[in-house]
């Protein structure tokens, strides 16, 4: 079958484009390309959680929040569907009240911060990455690693966003490593969320809830997360081979 010079031009068009779709529905955690760096988060993938403690007299909140840079954070399905985070969800917060006088604990709120929900409410993931030594802010250009925002969430109609400072933590005994982990636990303790709680990631590196809080139309939870794979001269082995992004529009294109 020989195709018509416009039916060339769009199918050449939709290739052009494949890359770009495939980034705004998904993440590959092991071949992040910007401004011509690569960097492979592989070993990222997977649930982390950190919380948020608010005491009051006679109870208190604790807002935990489950976050998974690499894929969707995967059902608990020992607790009820509306106790849970959202499916699709990659970011999420649950908010618990603990009655401290009755001893009883109740789920206030699940709220979806970032996802692909686009068959739910409608928001998209939306990815997107900064190189921070290409940034244009002067502060971020101190610093070495990438910045990543997700959109998608939703709280009573206030659209949520996550975005995560990935900050390159170099091998121990390196100065400049030690000096950047010191700093960002001085800045915290200075009025950054200070009720934020820091957890390590498994692999040598740490995260920190930084704030989460309303800034314009939305509510933004940011995140600091200190990692070797942020640098970017880090050896990880990877192939940075970018065939995974064809495979589903290959086939589509081809049925």
């Amino acid at each position: 079958m020989r195709l018509s010079p416009h039916s060339s031009t769009a199918l050449s068009s939709l290739f052009l484009l494949l890359p770009s779709l495939a980034s705004a529905v998904s993440i590959d955690c092991s071949d992040i390309r910007v401004d011509g760096k690569y960097f492979n988060f592989k070993e990222l993938d997977g649930p982390h959680s950190l919380y948020r403690i608010e005491e009051h007299p006679n109870s208190i909140t604790n807002t935990t929040f489950t976050l998974d840079v690499c894929q969707a954070l995967k059902k608990d399905k020992s607790v009820p569907s509306d106790e849970d985070c959202p499916n699709s969800s990659r970011v999420c917060a649950i908010e618990r009240l603990t009655n401290t006088v009755e001893n009883i604990t109740t789920i206030l709120k699940t709220i979806p911060i970032a996802g692909a929900f686009s068959h739910t409410t409608g928001g998209a993931l939306d990815p997107k990455w900064t190189r921070l030594r290409s940034s244009a802010s002067s502060a971020d250009r101190e610093n070495e690693g990438l910045r990543l925002e997700m959109h998608g969430g939703n709280n009573d109609g206030k659209k949520q966003k996550a975005i995560f400072e990935f900050l390159c933590d170099a091998p121990l005994g390196d100065t400049k490593s030690r000096d950047l982990s010191e700093t960002l636990t001085a800045v915290g303790e200075e009025g950054h969320d200070k009720s934020g709680e820091e957890v390590a990631d498994g692999h040598e590196g740490n995260i920190k809830l930084w704030s989460w809080e309303d800034e314009g139309d939305e509510t933004v939870l940011r995140l600091k997360w200190i990692t070797k794979y942020a640098c970017e001269d880090a050896k990880d082995g990877g192939s940075g081979s970018t065939s995974g992004h064809w495979g589903f529009f290959t086939w589509f294109i081809i049925m």
